[in-house]
């Protein structure tokens, strides 16, 4: 099984009566320490499917699925930090640069109540100890 899954995940955003397909029938998997680039041009729905994949967006249509859990149906405050740091501990190596920028990346959705310092302590320690 592999550590992540997609299986024709479309996301449409609604805006009144106009509705926005950010993402279509989107399939794949990721298996645990692979290394995975995503590229496309703009709109063809990358920040949609990490927007996902990180637990800060659900999606329209289809199943995704992280470490064998099925994440669809969770709640968003299930899917904010439980979602985003732990996948964090199977990155294979943790080089300053790299914790850096991973930092960056879930200091904002973690926890928006937090005050920004709460957050980042919790990000630091959780990469400390993962």
């Amino acid at each position: 099984m592999a550590f992540v899954e997609f299986d024709n995940v479309g996301k449409t955003y609604h805006m009144g009566e106009v509705a926005i397909n950010a993402l279509h029938d989107a399939s794949f998997e990721v298996e645990k320490g692979e290394l995975v680039v995503i590229v496309g041009p703009s709109g063809a729905g990358k920040t949609t499917l990490l927007n996902i994949l990180g637990g800060m967006d659900d999606c329209s249509d289809g199943k995704v699925r992280v470490g064998g859990e099925l994440i669809n149906n969770y709640s968003s405050k299930k899917l904010t930090a439980p979602m985003v740091l732990p996948i964090l501990k199977h990155f294979p190596s943790r080089k300053s640069k790299e914790v850096g920028a991973i930092k960056s990346l879930v200091l904002k959705p973690v926890r928006a109540t937090m005050s920004k310092e709460k957050r980042k302590g919790s990000c630091v320690s959780m990469l400390k100890t993962s």
